[in-house]
């Protein structure tokens, strides 16, 4: 999807071997930049922007890729001990805006250095030595460094069993596939939603196509680029361009539905105009209504005759 100018970003992903392509461990993202940041302090002058990555953070022997069309699609997977720093970190009050550059740019300064000098020291010596992916078990064997080099593991003043690697490094990691979407508006969903009705469609004329896990009895309109989910019921002359249609809906006749998701045991009266919508489940539209970029929520009952445009009904 195109993107706004403000979410665009320098993301600068860092590959153990000399081969982006290879098979080895997911790259580490050691720089995450809007655009929009990068080019402001230039935007009344001559000046060519410039992008500063350190040096210390470019891996020996590796490859470094900075590149403007990966997308953040705002999924993350964070270890049990970052949930405690946001608590003691008062000031972090966003994931994006706060939590991940704070994480990307203390990765190789460790975990203590990341809670900041204003923490708590009694608090972070707790969460040093109960996080499970911050104690390491076997005190006396060598430990693997991130180059794969030997060192011998640090003792621990306050356990005679476990060693506590509060000056190792952590390491955020970035995963890159061919295509994502992040939905977090009604006109992304509704696009994604398109997507997969194009590849359902695809799928339905060549078998051999990978897809959806339709189940059985799933109805495929490749030519208008609509499915129906089993247990539906349509009266007549009911037009589908560009629709997914739920379990055990019923349509009624004459009903025009156009880029239109509708969710499992909605029911929609004789008549109806719906374009851009989604429809959720259990909903009751009555008959003769037209609705434009409007949002149902799920078990809602609308009147006959109404019409709406932009509106969403809670």
């Amino acid at each position: 999807m195109a993107r706004d100018e403000e979410d665009i970003e320098y993301i600068a992903l860092s590959y153990g071997s000399s081969s982006p392509d290879s098979k080895s461990a997911a790259p580490r993202l050691i720089l995450k930049q809007l655009k929009f940041d990068v080019h402001e302090k230039t935007g009344m002058t001559a000046e060519t922007p410039k992008l500063s990555l350190p040096k210390p953070l470019i891996r020996v022997g590796g490859i470094t890729r900075v590149r403007t069309d990966w997308n953040d699609v705002h999924v993350y997977v964070l270890s049990p001990w970052v949930r405690r720093l946001v608590v003691e970190r008062k000031s972090l009050v966003t994931v994006q805006s706060d939590l991940i550059p704070l994480l990307v740019s203390r990765q190789f300064k460790g975990v203590v250095a990341t809670f900041g000098s204003t923490a708590d020291p009694e608090v972070v010596d707790d969460i040093l030595a109960t996080s499970p992916d911050l104690v390491k078990e076997d005190l006396a064997g060598p430990m693997l460094d991130g180059d794969n080099s030997m060192r011998q593991r640090p003792r621990s003043s306050g356990s005679s069993d476990k060693s506590v690697q509060s000056d190792q490094e952590y390491t955020v990691r970035a995963h890159v596939q061919k295509e994502a979407v992040r939905a977090s508006t009604i006109a992304s969903y509704l696009h994604a939603s398109r997507e997969v009705l194009t590849r359902a469609s695809a799928a339905s004329d060549d078998p051999k196509s990978p897809c959806l896990n339709l189940p059985p009895d799933t109805q495929v309109r490749s030519k208008f680029n609509s499915i129906l989910l089993p247990g539906f019921r349509t009266g007549e002359k009911v037009t589908l361009k560009s629709t997914s249609v739920g379990r055990n809906c019923k349509l009624g006749a004459k009903c025009r539905l156009n880029n239109v998701v509708v969710m499992d045991g909605a029911i929609i009266g004789d008549n109806v105009i719906l374009q851009n919508s989604i429809v959720g489940s259990g909903c009751r539209i009555g008959d003769n209504c037209n609705f434009n970029d409007c949002q149902f929520a799920p078990g809602k009952e609308i009147p006959s005759g109404e019409k709406a445009k932009g509106d969403a009904f809670s």
